[in-house]
């Protein structure tokens, strides 16, 4: 299909448009997400610096202290799944054996 320079010109017209309302719907998406965003960097500066800034007082040293605390965190939980299986076993045992069947 050919289009004619008029239909070249509307439907690049038509693409213009749609971007600079795309564009417009962005702006007032992060105009309105920025505020909760900027709070929530400080707050987690300011844990990273109660903490003692262990990496020093940069923003990589941050992100490299959350990377670790969420690793941390991830091994916390798996140890606890560990723990809680290890107990179900044994008691799964127990009732083995107190029913004579273990």
């Amino acid at each position: 299909m050919t289009l004619t320079a008029e239909q070249w010109d509307k439907t690049v017209e038509a693409a213009r448009a749609t971007a600079e309302q795309l564009c417009a719907g962005f702006k007032e998406v992060i105009e309105r997400i920025m505020p909760a965003a900027r709070q929530l960097s400080e707050t987690l500066r300011a844990t990273y610096i109660e903490a003692g800034a262990p990496y020093g007082d940069t923003h990589e040293g941050m992100m490299r202290w959350m990377d670790e605390c969420n690793e941390a965190a991830a091994l916390e939980t798996r140890a606890e799944s560990i723990r809680q299986h290890h107990l179900l076993l044994a008691d799964m045992r127990k009732q083995l054996k107190k029913s004579g069947r273990g």
